[in-house]
């Protein structure tokens, strides 16, 4: 037996103490028993100390640190701004103001250890995301976004294909133009009370989208907004938005039910094209007022649904 080491955990033995288990080897009686046959008094002895091995070992299992995550990588962003990686994939970002926009042929600070990322936490304090901050993490899963966030701006998230899940800050005023276009995991959207801007192809091709809560707040639908969102079945236009602009919902195939709010005055040309399964439009005025919607060529799918009248 190689006394160097403990033979009850294994760990390298201190003057024959083990500081992990307890074990002392001046008085181990598996070793100083061996010679000759082992008395009764001595199985004794030998069986009580390892039942004070094994209390130790217990004890010290309950109360030893649990394993956390190691850093891989980190850095500064920019001003006050700094960020880690942790070798479960999680990408965190600490201080103060927003995170800055990319220019056309530059690489965000992590872009090296972009493959390994999977969960992004965005701390108290970070008050938006740049353009392009995050577009093509192609492994990212999942976006933890701080109250006091008020914008995202355009290709933030763009191409993360894999990106699952994302909770709104209440704070969130603005999602800029092709902000979350081609996230296309994306299942459901609960978007925010205070956002008053969604920019123009901010969803786009998000193929996996089913579930729209649209906020009253707002009072456009840009250009190809949810444009190919091919899962998407019903959606609820919020009261109060004037205006749905061209392409909005381009090629939602699977789209069977609209509410449309009296309060919306102009729709824009194929808004509602190759929405070949619209069956339903619940709309809150009177025949009079939808003669008044101002609605563009090719939308052939929206007029020609069942339209049930409130007003």
């Amino acid at each position: 037996m190689n006394m160097s080491t403990c033979p009850i955990c294994g760990t390298e033995l201190r003057s024959g103490f083990c500081r992990s288990c307890g074990y002392d080897e001046s008085a181990d009686f598996l070793k100083s028993r061996t010679l000759g046959p082992v008395s009764e008094i001595d199985a004794l002895e030998r069986e009580v100390w390892f039942l004070r091995l094994e209390r130790r070992r217990l004890a010290s299992e309950r109360t030893a640190p649990k394993k956390t995550a190691g850093r891989i990588a980190a850095g500064k962003v920019d001003g006050s701004l700094t960020w880690s990686l942790d070798d479960e994939g999680t990408l965190t970002i600490s201080g103060s103001g927003a995170i800055p926009s990319l220019s056309l042929f530059s690489l965000p600070p992590w872009h090296a250890v972009k493959e390994k990322i999977r969960h992004i936490v965005i701390g108290a304090g970070v008050t938006g995301i740049g353009r392009s901050a995050f577009a093509d993490v192609t492994t990212l899963t999942e976006v933890t976004l701080p109250e006091g966030m008020t914008n995202i701006d355009e290709y933030a998230f763009s191409g993360c294909r894999a990106l699952a899940d994302v909770v709104f800050p209440e704070s969130l005023t603005s999602i800029g133009d092709y902000a979350f276009s081609s996230c296309s995991s994306l299942q459901t959207l609960v978007l925010p009370a205070k956002l008053n801007k969604i920019g123009k192809y901010a969803f786009h091709f998000c193929r996996s989208l089913t579930d729209v809560t649209l906020p009253d707040s707002l009072t456009s639908l840009e250009e190809n907004v949810f444009g190919n969102c091919g899962a998407l079945q019903e959606i609820t236009i919020p009261e109060g938005l004037t205006s749905i602009e061209k392409h909005a919902f381009y090629a939602c195939a699977f789209l069977t039910s609209i509410s449309l709010p009296a309060s919306v005055k102009r729709i824009g040309y194929y808004a509602f094209s190759e929405c070949s399964r619209i069956r339903d439009v619940y709309y809150g005025g009177s025949t009079l007022e939808k003669s008044e919607i101002a609605i563009g060529y090719s939308n052939e799918p929206l007029l020609e649904a069942f339209w049930h009248y409130r007003g």
